[in-house]
């Protein structure tokens, strides 16, 4: 009987140590969360959303800025208006001036980096002119023609008309209101620039 007792309060003493130990980890604390998981957290919660400026397409009527934060600038629109769209969009302008005797009346220009020209008359956007630079520009037409592109590829993208007495080049319209001048050179003709509504052209 004396063994029996003793294996009885073995076994109370062992169900005591279990039960303690069941307490101790209930009662302990969770695992603080790491330096490197708190630092992934923390970076993923501060990343803005990244918004793009979009990019500068040119049609017969206006200049669109592409993208979440773009704009469709048509003629007529304030010149403070297209000036700051322009410049978010491709930087400050490089250059403002003016001209007295244009054909149409005095006119206005803005320029910027990548050969465009925003054309202003009383301070309102009349048209534009894309022109050749050294450097390539990603500024194109609504129908991805810009400076540069081949004479075949313009007319797969518009419905091309020579302007055959033009005094200027080898001139051409397209069906969308936008006009250019071809390169001279045969059968390899690239664009060598692009315009759209009043331009101070002397003829």
């Amino acid at each position: 009987q004396s063994g029996h007792r003793f294996g009885s309060e073995v076994m109370d003493f062992r169900l005591v140590l279990m039960v303690a130990g069941l307490a101790l980890v209930a009662c302990s604390p969770q695992p603080a969360e790491t330096t490197s998981d708190a630092a992934k957290t923390s970076e993923g919660a501060a990343k803005p959303a990244q918004i793009d400026a979009g990019q500068v397409r040119l049609a017969g009527d206006n200049i669109t800025i592409t993208g979440p934060a773009g704009t469709t600038l048509a003629f007529g629109s304030p010149r403070d208006v297209v000036d700051n769209e322009l410049a978010r969009a491709m930087g400050p302008a490089f250059d403002r001036s003016s001209i007295d005797e244009c054909g149409a009346g005095p006119m206005e220009f803005t320029d910027y980096s990548g050969g465009l020209r925003a054309n202003f008359q009383d301070s309102k956007l009349v048209g534009w002119t894309l022109s050749r630079e050294e450097d390539e520009s990603s500024v194109m037409t609504t129908r991805n023609v810009g400076v540069g592109t081949s004479e075949q590829d313009v007319k797969k993208a518009y419905s091309v008309q020579q302007m055959t007495d033009s005094t200027l080049g080898d001139e051409f319209y397209t069906s969308d209101d936008v006009g250019g001048f071809f390169t001279s050179n045969g059968s390899g003709k690239v664009v060598e620039s692009l315009f759209a509504g009043t331009n101070c052209f002397f003829r």
